[in-house]
């Protein structure tokens, strides 16, 4: 399995998070990167989405809930908090997220 390079960047006025992962994820590979995602940052899977342009992966972190999303038609990997989440929680992901791939490096 080849291991994926993670960069995140909180775009806090858009309340998201960015995402880049090498090598780049192709449509039929998204579940497999949401459970690859999910595993690498000890996250909890609650459901992944396929739709004709759009996936998503919903997933819990213990202090909140948020979606991953992967655009296919422009590229694109973002997380939004879900529903009812606030902004802190979306910070506390990413400082979250960020501390692991420091301690992985």
């Amino acid at each position: 399995m080849q291991q994926l390079v993670w960069r995140f960047l909180l775009l806090q006025e858009q309340d998201i998070i960015q995402l880049e992962v090498e090598p780049r994820p192709d449509w039929e590979a998204f579940t497999e990167l949401a459970e690859r995602f999910c595993l690498q940052f000890k996250l909890q899977k609650l459901s992944v989405c396929l739709g004709a342009d759009r996936a998503q992966l919903r997933f819990n972190t213990g202090s909140g809930e948020f979606l991953l999303y992967y655009e296919s038609l422009c590229d694109a990997l973002w997380i939004e908090a879900f529903i009812g989440q606030n902004k802190k929680q979306l910070t506390d992901l990413y400082d979250l997220i960020s501390d692991i791939l420091r301690r992985e490096c």
